[in-house]
């Protein structure tokens, strides 16, 4: 038992003069075993004094009262009272790097990252997002205020693993108003975790209690100097009835004048034609408004939870497209050329979009508060409709086509713990099902294209999620049905084919990781279904260019990829190194749907999407961080492809591919200063043959005033080029074609956000066990 111990207040912490400290009450102390567990919590008394009693062993003593620095010591308990004397406790926020160095906060285990929130004594003074900035290699970015973790933005931010109405990877700005103690730890989901199988990080937030009720607003800015403005507005209030959250964005784009060239050279010795050239000049004007709500709340003592989403938009595009294209022999001669013009208008009118989410837990307690329920479940359903009018106005005739997309999806799930302590094991099953009807026509000088087509699609997924060894030992395997079924028909000119299939799919996914004492490594396969999205089914011809027609392809299948993917990621002390990681990845797919270019002997092209042979690419890749100093850091990260396809010819087209990037922050005292710059191909397609390589560089100054929550930035992109054009080859057996893309060349974009909120925070939420 450890008995005796005063805690006096003083006036300065150079101040030795002890007759002017008075005894603190109310202090907050705090127990801990060697493992982060809790052995005892207590308060002083009137008096300054506090007692506990442990049974023998070391153990750390964290003490802490409000306005004042913490005060942390370290004890043994053998078989006798122990007293600890006079302690006294400096005036003074601290929130200090205490927390931070202390390595028993911080657990990393496979591919994750956790951060154990309610034993840093600091949880009580600062807010959630400073609290989650405590991670190392993780920041609040100054040129929008989110979150990034190795410079890369989260795909998602989760609250005990749900979508949040209030905190989502959208809307993060409330959580500069909230106080950290409503987390109980957070977690980092690294890129290849076998749960998720993410390609990007993801934030996993776990609460001590409910959030609290409040507002908060995000009120931002921005423009560029290629006439670009973007004003946009979100707010979320959570009240005891209800919680709202609204958005609104605008937008309006009046693009300068790009010109495309291209250069096709006919290798058939049958053709009369030797080449064909053409140049294209577009500009566009746009604007839009999105409007969203969402509104949320949790019943039942929060087992339930509701979320209901609606969302609605509006475009209108016009257009100007100007072509000069010309033929050549063999000796220079030009055969023919052709001049044409363009002008389409488009809209997009006002469309309801809605969805409904109720999810909950139950069971038996498997957390640190009542609410955290061994079984979870979800039901979702959505409605989208979406729809366009375009008018294109050629020189001899005019085409009117329309486009729209209505549909309803519904998904749910249930997961169960069948272990949870030491060993983690998931049950986890979900079954989903979508019906999708296409309108799409086209119709000019009394001839129609496009289709009227309908997909319906059930599928499901049966797997395990596992963590084991101490958390170091990852598993997960899943297996995924699906039936497809497509009917309607597709119309071109005065023929008329049916699109009825069916099919039946069993899709698998496996995901190993584990953390070794130097090294966390992990590995996952998986076999994915990609289906031909509607721009790539619709007949369309965009004629804009006579010599160079784009159109669709209705008779696409879908293609199947086997994947595999492993990483590693080696463990160093904090130093110049932090978290590097080598990837290895390999793939193979059947019926690979890409875009393709299909020349003629009579000098015209055609450009459609195809489902093409077998398709094989490997890649490796290294990334790190060099920490140079404390306010200087590098992020450098290289890739090598190399990529194997058979051509619908034939011909065999196998390329190499490598791409290098540099990001780098430096943060002085009053801005942060951000660059990126890349060097990567122009062009990786299936008929890919010189790869011309392309730098780029993009740099950004920031601020953040932290006080009044107001960010301000200027970014310039594309900074080594004020225009210019990009190059790119491809090729097949009959032609080669030289494409030259301008550029839109340097921009300058600035940015000003604004954020406000007011919540009523509680005291300090202590939890009472810790088992994750």
């Amino acid at each position: 038992m450890v008995t005796g111990v005063t805690v006096e207040k003083i006036e300065s912490g150079k101040n030795k003069d002890k007759s002017k400290n008075k005894p603190l009450s109310l202090s907050r102390i705090y127990v801990m075993k060697p493992d982060g567990t809790k052995a005892a919590r207590t308060i002083t008394l009137d008096d300054g004094v506090f007692r506990f009693q442990v049974p023998d062993g070391k153990y750390e003593v964290l003490i802490e009262n409000q306005g004042h620095k913490s005060y942390k010591t370290t004890l043994e308990v053998t078989g006798q009272d122990i007293n600890l004397g006079e302690i006294i406790l400096e005036i003074g926020e601290e929130i200090s790097a205490a927390a931070i160095s202390d390595k028993s906060l911080v657990h990393r285990y496979g591919t994750r990252i956790k951060y154990d929130v309610w034993r840093d004594p600091d949880k009580s003074k600062i807010s959630m997002t400073e609290m989650i900035s405590r991670i190392p290699d993780l920041r609040l970015s100054h040129v929008d205020g989110q979150l990034v973790f190795n410079n890369e933005k989260f795909y998602k931010i989760l609250i005990d693993k749900e979508e949040n109405g209030l905190v989502n990877a959208a809307r993060q700005y409330p959580m500069e108003f909230i106080k950290a103690h409503y987390m109980k730890d957070i977690v980092v989901v690294l890129p290849g975790d076998p749960e998720y199988h993410n390609d990007a990080p993801i934030l996993l937030i776990n609460l001590a209690a409910d959030l609290p009720f409040g507002v908060a607003a995000n009120l931002a800015m921005s423009a560029t100097t290629q006439n670009r403005y973007s004003p946009s507005a979100d707010a979320v209030i959570n009240t005891p009835v209800i919680g709202v959250g609204v958005s609104y964005s605008y937008y309006y784009d009046k693009a300068p004048t790009l010109t495309n060239e291209y250069m096709r050279e006919m290798l058939s010795s049958d053709s009369q034609i030797a080449c064909q050239e053409s140049s294209q000049s577009s500009r566009d004007e746009s604007k839009g408004h999105n409007i969203s709500t969402n509104l949320f709340r949790s019943f039942a003592n929060d087992l339930v939870q509701f979320n209901a989403t609606l969302k609605t938009s509006y475009d209108d595009a016009s257009s100007l497209s100007e072509s000069i294209s010309r033929t050549l022999d063999a000796d220079g001669s030009v055969l023919s050329s052709d001049r044409s013009t363009v002008r389409g208008q488009s809209n997009s009118p006002f469309r309801l979009n809605a969805a409904f989410r109720l999810r909950g837990n139950f069971g038996k307690q498997i957390g640190v508060i009542n609410k955290q329920r061994a079984n979870r479940w979800k039901v979702e359903y959505s409605f989208n409709d979406n729809g366009n009018d375009r008018t294109d106005d050629y020189q001899s005739y005019v085409l009117h086509s329309s486009s729209g997309r209505k549909e309803h999806r519904l998904n749910s799930s249930l997961s169960s713990y069948i272990l949870h302590g030491p060993v983690d094991l998931l049950g986890v099953a979900d079954f989903n099902y979508y019906d999708r009807k296409y309108d799409e026509l086209s119709d000019y000088s009394g001839s129609s294209s496009g289709f009227d087509y309908r997909q319906r699609v059930i599928n499901g997924n049966i797997g395990l999620n596992g963590f084991f060894l101490k958390k170091k030992l990852g598993i997960s395997a899943s297996i995924r049905p699906e039936y497809l079924d497509n009917e309607g028909y597709y119309v071109n000119g005065t023929s008329r084919s049916p699109l009825d299939y069916d099919s039946f799919s069993l899709t698998p996914q496996v995901g190993l990781s584990y953390g070794f004492k130097y090294f966390s490594s992990s590995f996952s396969y998986s076999r994915n279904l990609k289906r031909p999205n509607v721009n790539q089914l619709n007949p369309y011809e965009d004629r804009s260019n006579p010599y160079y027609i784009k159109t669709g392809n209705p008779e696409l299948k879908g293609s199947t990829t086997d994947a595999y993917s492993f990483r590693i990621m080696p463990r160093f002390r904090p130093g110049l190194l932090r978290m590097p990681m080598f990837s290895f990845s390999y793939s193979k797919t059947e019926g690979l749907i890409s875009g393709i270019t299909k020349a003629f002997d009579d000098g015209t092209a055609v450009k459609t999407y195809i489902n093409s042979g077998n398709s094989e690419s490997f890649g490796v890749s290294f990334y790190t961080g060099l920490y140079l100093c404390k306010k200087f850091e590098l992020s450098p990260s290289v890739y090598y492809g190399r990529s194997r396809t058979v051509l619908p010819s034939g011909m065999v087209n196998s390329y190499n591919s490598l791409s290098a990037s540099l990001s780098g922050r430096w943060t002085p005292k009053w801005f942060e200063l951000s660059a990126y710059a890349s060097l990567s191909p122009t062009l990786s397609s299936i008929q890919s043959s010189t790869l011309k390589f392309e730098p780029d560089v993009n740099m950004t100054v920031a601020r953040y005033f932290k006080k009044i929550h107001l960010g301000t930035s200027v970014s310039v992109t594309d900074a080594l080029h004020g225009g210019g054009r990009k190059e790119s080859v491809i090729h097949d057996v009959n032609f080669i074609q030289r494409n030259y893309v301008e550029r839109r060349g340097r921009m300058l974009n600035f940015k000003v956000y604004w954020r406000f909120g007011r919540f009523k925070n509680a005291e300090t939420v202590e939890v009472s066990a810790y088992d994750m």
